[in-house]
């Protein structure tokens, strides 16, 4: 079985996941569930240690390093998972999610992270304005949650989104512009 394979198939049966992807610290993982898979990316629906939502990552397939199932600490999460933890979200099947999940946060007002080009960190945050299938509008957030500017990229440079995960979440209460609830369908 290769890493597509079992990504798959934990995608299908509706299983958490371990996403390992820190080459120097093998220690830090992401948990939760795969909601949408493409030939590069994926998008995992992450859960916090104590079993809360946190949010939705953008990952490059190619970053993974290591998945583990039915851990024991996956075990634990799936007891402490709180009813909202996974919400329902269709994301498709497409090799679009980098603006299938984009389009969602600027639907839903979520302030979202962006790391273009492989930096190693997120380049820009802020809130979703347009997005088309080839660019990206931002209206950047300050860490103060102070609007920064206006920040236009290129889908094609995206390399991982966060989106309303707990970071994101710290900014959007300190701005003026309150998020649609991720409960409203």
């Amino acid at each position: 079985m290769n890493q597509t394979d079992m990504l798959l198939s934990v995608q299908n049966q509706g299983k958490m996941v371990e996403l390992y992807t820190h080459a120097d610290d093998l220690a830090t993982f992401a948990a939760g569930m795969v909601l949408a898979m493409s030939n590069d990316h994926l998008i995992l629906s992450s859960i916090t240690e104590s079993g809360a939502y946190d949010g939705f990552v953008l990952l490059p397939l190619d970053s993974i390093l290591m998945q583990a199932t039915d851990t024991q600490y996956l075990k634990k999460l799936k007891r402490l998972q709180a009813k909202d933890a996974f919400p329902a979200v269709d994301f498709p099947n497409t090799e679009r999610l980098d603006h299938a999940l984009l389009a969602y946060a600027a639907r839903r007002h979520l302030v979202v992270s962006v790391e273009l080009l492989n930096s190693g960190y997120y380049d820009c945050r802020g809130l979703i304005r347009e997005v088309d299938p080839n660019d990206c509008l931002m209206e950047a957030v300050t860490t103060y949650g102070e609007f920064d500017g206006k920040r236009l990229f290129p889908l094609k440079n995206i390399t991982k989104i966060a989106c309303d995960t707990s970071d994101e979440q710290i900014l959007a209460r300190l701005i003026e512009e309150p998020p649609i609830s991720r409960l409203d369908p």
